[in-house]
Parts: C-alpha cells; sequence; structure tokens
C-alpha cells in the first residue's frame, strides 16, 4: 500500500478536471495503473464511450473515487494518458 496519508485513487495533473467526453473526441486512451499489484489496464476512446455512455461529462476526479482493480479489488489506483 503507498502512502498512507493521501486519498487512494490519483489523477494525473493533465487529466485533473478532464471530461471523458474532452479525451473521446481527442481520442485519448487512459492509462489505469494498480499501486497495490501493479496490474495495468487502457481504457480506448471507444470503451470510454461505452463505459460513460450515459455521463458523458462526468470528469476524471469523479470516476477515480469509484474505481478498483480488476485483478485485487484495491482501490490504489492512478489514471493517467496512456
Amino acid at each position: 500500500m503507498p502512502e498512507p496519508n493521501r486519498s487512494p485513487w490519483r489523477v494525473a495533473p493533465d487529466l485533473t478536471g478532464f471530461p471523458v467526453r474532452d479525451s473521446i473526441t481527442a481520442s485519448l486512451s487512459v492509462r489505469l495503473v494498480c499501486e497495490g499489484c501493479r496490474h495495468e489496464a487502457r481504457w480506448s476512446p471507444e470503451d470510454l464511450g461505452r463505459r460513460f455512455a450515459k455521463t458523458p461529462d462526468t470528469t476524471f476526479n469523479r470516476i477515480g473515487s469509484r474505481l478498483r482493480c480488476s485483478r485485487c479489488r484495491s482501490d490504489w489506483v492512478m489514471i493517467s494518458r496512456a
């Protein structure tokens, strides 16, 4: 487990406040890394469009607090550009 004095999820500074819709429009893929087990996933613009079809104006900050690693279920997840 990383530093205990911060929130478990983190968003890269260049994605802070960035809406999902803008990343789809810019053909931007997103990389998610578990800081617990180092599992890594990538969401393509198509994946983002499918996952957030009903809420495209959601920002990555709002998504971060809800993410869990698909391997170990940890909430220590980092979101950044792929």
